[in-house]
């Protein structure tokens, strides 16, 4: 298992501080964490925080399950044993032999863990729930922008239509053909400052010029 571009660490011990993954979807754990994120940003802004602390999260989880289950096509359920550190922001994973993967991963992903997330956010972020699923889109692509050169067509197919099928609010942000196209929405990283007070769009930004 090797899935530290994703920020997934395997480690002999896990801190103290760490969560449970499953714990982010209830909302009294989840918030606390935003806001403490928002400091991290330096903003005041409870909506940029909850929309970048998603967008990342979605690295951590949506690009490594994407890879790991779906191309890879491997069955070791880490998942199922990792835990989230906000401090170095990513997830923790135990040296130990996992169980065999036994249910849907597409659904777990995208509609048991990020479908009351989203809902959490949208509701106490006071954020579009349209930007929160493009950002978990934008996760999702990553894995499929490297494998298109890598394996056949018929493959990457295959985990496409897994996925499309699987959520309905990812479809209108995914597209077979492209998986590194300009957004639809709006992430607003380009309300953080850079050093410079220059706004920082992101390249594939709706509203980048």
């Amino acid at each position: 298992m090797d899935l530290q571009q994703y920020k997934v660490i395997q480690q002999s011990t896990i801190s103290s501080t760490a969560i449970p993954l499953n714990r982010l979807q209830q909302r009294d754990i989840l918030m606390p964490l935003i806001h403490q994120y928002a400091k991290t940003l330096n903003t005041d802004s409870i909506a940029t925080a909850g929309s970048l602390f998603l967008k990342k999260l979605a690295l951590l989880t949506a690009s490594s399950s994407i890879d790991y289950f779906g191309f890879q096509n491997q069955k070791d359920d880490w998942w199922s044993e990792a835990y989230f550190d906000l401090t170095n922001f990513q997830l923790l994973v135990p040296y130990k032999t996992f169980t065999t993967l036994q249910i849907n991963w597409q659904h777990r992903l995208l509609i048991d863990f990020f479908t009351p997330i989203v809902k959490i956010i949208c509701n106490a972020c006071k954020i579009p729930q349209n930007i929160l699923w493009e950002n978990i889109v934008i996760r999702i692509n990553r894995p499929f922008r490297f494998y298109t050169t890598q394996l056949p067509t018929e493959k990457i197919a295959q985990v496409f239509n897994s996925i499309t099928e699987c959520c309905e609010e990812v479809r209108p942000y995914m597209s077979l053909d492209d998986f590194s196209g300009k957004r639809q929405t709006c992430c607003r990283s380009y309300l953080l400052l850079k050093d410079t007070n220059e706004k920082n769009h992101c390249s594939i930004c709706p509203l980048f010029t």
